[in-house]
């Protein structure tokens, strides 16, 4: 199998790096997967593949209904309610034994700056409320930690709600044990299916923490015909399917992708032999692999109507020549649309949209005054009061601009063919930080992004590692918190990669602005 490591994104121990690859004038790295190049890997010498569940549930539903969409197979491989890869409590996910390391668990200085950013803007509101701090995909509740930590150093005698949104019950455990322990004492742990289960608040100033969240939401691949014009979608089928017959059948109506309501009726999908290889500057075929894969990409040989709204669904994207590849999620869309609602000041109790995965597990416990649990939907006050907003950042791989191949596998801190083993990989996508900022504008003041090293440097990171350093009990240990830090802001990998999108509900704030002038 080829196998190339990253250095940033779900970051690859730095004992483990091999090599990295660049393409020349290009920022994006390449990648062994098997989204935009054929697979060369047929070999009928080749041992029958063994299939994971998730594989066998993904095979037998391509052999009853027909080619599944990239979003379809990200879903099930990701989420299945037991299988999936962050479902299923044999997986080590995250730190050194899982398959990647995230930025809170290099160093707790991470944490401590977002802390203050968030602290910086409850200040400048000039509420004196409650706190109601929300994370969207908490993974162990390390930077939850941190962030609490800072805060109750600061506003000692505040009531704090969390509100963890997790789908998770292995990984609801971990948080809980985390968190649970003192000096946590005024604060009350909330578990959510779904960021819609939260609504704006009337009596609590609301804190929104997204860090490697986005990445993993599902993606619709599309190409954009050279003849028409239109978009079609890339699919994916059995590769034990003859090539030429596919077996489709009828697709009932589904939901508009970007708004959740709406039924669109679409037509079966006719698929064609793979395309080739995209000739942009962003991708080059990567190496066949020896491992027979037991899936394949197809494309749609006429255009859908989810494909046709996706492609609509920016301006950008009609700018994109024909031929173009695109990576689009509707899900990242809907959620960053959410988290512009809760967000957001005005009128609130209303507003919040319906999100994905159902009502919350927790129903009917008790934050503080005013915010209730029914039916697992978070009150946000009676309708008509004046909502109190909040603020919130959004830490992510990516940038502010469309993808068209950033989908990738990882397995043991390496990437590896996105079909590999479907239910055992972590996948995840590149972010585009400009569609959050459309699905949010109208309601909230997104700010940046900005890369996570110029964000850290700005909020005092040096400062905070000289008392670190310090305060250290070793010349080994001053090397390791150093070491650490540096990490997170070299502009060379993870400084430069990771992007940091602010929202509040006011003008510009720093780190964002300087000199007057907002920081992208």
């Amino acid at each position: 199998m080829t196998v190339l490591t990253r250095t940033c994104w779900r970051l690859v121990p730095p004992t483990r790096l091999v090599r990295k690859f660049r393409i020349a004038q290009s920022n994006t790295y390449i990648r062994c997967n098997s989204t935009l190049v054929p697979n060369n890997n047929e070999n009928v010498n080749a041992a029958p593949p063994k299939y994971t569940k998730i594989e066998k549930i993904i095979l037998d539903h391509i052999k009853t209904t027909g080619p599944i969409s990239f979003a379809t197979y990200m879903q099930l491989c990701l989420s299945h309610p037991t299988d999936g890869y962050y479902m299923n409590p044999a997986h080590k996910v995250f730190g050194t034994g899982g398959d990647f390391i995230t930025s809170p668990e290099i160093s707790q200085t991470f944490g401590e700056l977002i802390a203050l950013w968030l602290l910086q803007e409850f200040r400048k509101s000039g509420k004196d409320v409650p706190l109601r701090l929300v994370e969207l995909g908490p993974g162990k509740g390390t930077l939850m930690g941190d962030i609490l930590r800072v805060i109750q150093k600061f506003e000692p005698r505040k009531q704090i709600n969390v509100h963890l949104v997790e789908t998770s019950p292995t990984m609801r455990e971990l948080q809980k044990t985390h968190l649970s322990t003192p000096p946590n004492a005024n604060v009350h742990l909330h578990w959510h299916n779904s960021l819609g289960d939260l609504l704006p608040s009337a009596s609590e100033y609301t804190m929104l923490v997204a860090h490697e969240f986005f990445d993993a939401l599902p993606v619709h691949i599309l190409q954009k015909s050279k003849d028409t014009g239109f978009w079609h979608e890339v699919l994916i089928a059995s590769n034990e399917e003859d090539k030429t017959q596919i077996k489709n059948a009828e697709i009932p109506a589904v939901e508009n992708p970007l708004t959740g309501s709406s039924p669109i009726v679409d037509t079966p999908p006719t698929v064609e032999t793979p395309p080739p290889p995209s000739t942009t500057s962003n991708t080059l075929p990567s190496s066949p692999t020896t491992t027979p894969l037991s899936l394949r990409r197809v494309l749609a040989s006429k255009p859908s109507s989810i494909g046709a709204v996706l492609g609509l669904s920016s301006p950008r994207f009609s700018e994109l020549a024909p031929g173009s590849y695109l990576e689009v999620s509707p899900a990242a869309f809907r959620i960053a649309r959410m988290v512009g609602e809760v967000l957001a000041g005005g009128v609130g109790g209303t507003g919040a949209s319906e999100g994905e995965g159902g009502a919350s597990k927790d129903g009917g416990i008790k934050g503080t005054e005013g915010q209730e649990k029914e039916g697992g939907k978070e009150t946000g006050g009676g309708e008509g009061e004046a909502a109190i907003g909040g603020c919130g950042l959004i830490i992510d791989y990516g940038g502010a601009k469309a993808y068209a191949d950033s989908l990738r596998a990882f397995k043991n801190h390496e990437i590896v063919d996105v079909f590999l083993e479907p239910g055992h990989c972590d996948i995840t996508a590149n972010v585009d930080f400009a569609f959050l900022k459309e699905a949010m504008a109208d309601l909230v003041t997104p700010l940046g992004p900005i890369p996570q090293g110029v964000f850290l440097a700005r909020m005092g990171l040096g400062l905070r590692l000289r008392t670190l350093l310090q305060a250290a009990g070793s010349e080994a240990r001053r090397e390791e918190i150093h070491g650490a830090a540096m990490r997170l802001i070299d502009m060379k990998g993870m400084g430069a990669e990771y992007k940091v999108l602010g929202v509040t509900g006011g003008e510009g704030s720093w780190p964002f602005v300087q000199d007057g002038k907002q920081q992208e």
